[in-house]
C-alpha cells in the first residue's frame, strides 16, 4: 500500500485523473452487476435487459478507463484506484466481497 496517498479520513488523495476516471468507472460497473443479479434473482426480466443494456456500456467505458491507465505515465497506481474503489463504493456488496483487503480502511468510519 505504498502508492496510496490518504487524507485523515482515509480516503485517497492524490489520484491522477486516469486513477480517478478507472475507480469511478470500475465502481459504477460492479453497481450494474449487483443490479442485474437483483433483477435476474426477482425474475424482472425487462429491468434485466435493462440493466444488461447498461452494463455492456459500462464495460466499454471500463475499458477505456484501463487502456488509458495503462498507457498513463506515471503508471496508474493500483492500491490508489483500490482504494478509491473502497471509498466509492463502500456501500456496495459487490465491493465488499470482491475487494475486503486492507483498501476496506478507506471507508467512511463506522461502515462495514
Amino acid at each position: 500500500m505504498d502508492d496510496v496517498l490518504l487524507d485523515g479520513n482515509g480516503h485517497p488523495i492524490g489520484l491522477s485523473p486516469e486513477e480517478s476516471r478507472l475507480a469511478s468507472d470500475y465502481v459504477h460497473f460492479l453497481d450494474l452487476v449487483s443490479r442485474t443479479a437483483l433483477a435476474l434473482e426477482r425474475g424482472e426480466w425487462s429491468h434485466l435487459a435493462e440493466k444488461a443494456e447498461d452494463l455492456s456500456r459500462a464495460t466499454d467505458a471500463l475499458a477505456v478507463s484501463a487502456t488509458r491507465a495503462d498507457a498513463s505515465t506515471p503508471s496508474a497506481r493500483a492500491g490508489s484506484v483500490l482504494a478509491a474503489v473502497t471509498a466509492r463504493g463502500w456501500q456496495l456488496q459487490a465491493v465488499q466481497k470482491l475487494h475486503p483487503g486492507p483498501y476496506g480502511a478507506a471507508r467512511p468510519s463506522g461502515e462495514p
